[in-house]
């Protein structure tokens, strides 16, 4: 059987819920990758004997799998993945997302075709009930430093990387990890392309939900914070940092009136259901 060579990561952490159907949609692909490698970061659930039960039955992929005494956060977890991997390529998963069939396919053809792409993203969705239909289109964007500073271009499941680069996730930061990493490497000249095709599903909303990114205060410091990083490292004025910076905080004002709003709305719906019903 044909693979291609990447290596897809995986971090988990009390996943129980959800790796299954993050495994599946792996197994799914039109093309499928060399293998999967799954960190899982301290789970006190059953993650470890459901992804234990995958293994045995599983035989079209090479899987390991990667325990961590402590939970250490999804940047240290990626980054052990990372480094165990053996392919020319690593692509992302997060374990409560999904992708397209078609994800990994598009992508190793898109990098094996610009060999002078260093990491290359695609849009992502939140999960519907039926799959995207692809385009086709060859269609692409690369993004340098400035188009990042404006926002975070990819979400880490839509992303695919060369291996041999020498940049990892930032360990100390459990908030905008990813973002981090690619402000530095567009920093460092690498070449950046995002490719306009949903091909990545979450499920559940980037900002204000579940997960890490709920805390919408934290996800902002992490965000000045590698702002701030650049400035250090002379990657950009003193200027762009305080024009940035201040952006950056209107974002965050109306990601917080946005969430109030649409709280707002659900909470009336809500009262009107049980009116009606009473």
């Amino acid at each position: 059987m044909h693979k291609a060579n990447v290596s897809v990561v995986i971090p988990c952490f009390n996943s129980e819920a959800t790796i299954l159907r993050a495994l599946d949609s792996v197994l799914q692909q039109t093309l499928v990758p060399n293998e999967i490698v799954i960190v899982d970061d301290g789970s006190s659930d059953s993650t470890e004997s459901i992804v234990s039960f995958f293994l045995h039955s599983n035989s079209l992929i090479n899987i390991r799998y990667f325990r961590l005494s402590v939970n250490s956060g999804p940047s240290k977890a990626r980054n052990i993945g990372w480094n165990y991997s053996i392919s020319k390529y690593v692509a992302f998963l997060d374990a409560d997302d999904t992708w397209h069939p078609k994800k990994i396919e598009i992508q190793y053809e898109f990098m094996e075709q610009n060999s002078y792409v260093d990491i290359c993203g695609h849009a992502s969705g939140l999960f519907k009930d039926e799959i995207d239909e692809v385009s086709g289109k060859k269609d692409f964007f690369l993004f340098f430093l400035h188009h990042l500073l404006i926002k975070n271009r990819f979400s880490t499941p839509s992303v695919i990387i060369k291996r041999e680069i020498s940049f990892r996730f930032n360990e100390t930061m459990r908030y905008s990890e990813d973002y981090n990493l690619w402000l530095n490497l567009a920093a460092s000249g690498h070449f950046l392309a995002f490719i306009p095709e949903t091909l990545c599903y979450l499920h559940k909303e980037r900002y204000g939900e579940a997960g890490l990114s709920s805390n919408l205060i934290h996800m902002w410091l992490g965000e000045i914070s590698s702002f701030f990083e650049l400035w250090k490292k002379n990657s950009i004025s003193l200027l762009v940092l305080c024009f940035f910076c201040a952006f950056s905080f209107l974002k965050l004002a109306k990601r917080f009136f946005c969430n109030k709003i649409l709280r707002f709305f659900i909470l009336n719906k809500f009262k009107k259901i049980i009116y009606l019903n009473s």
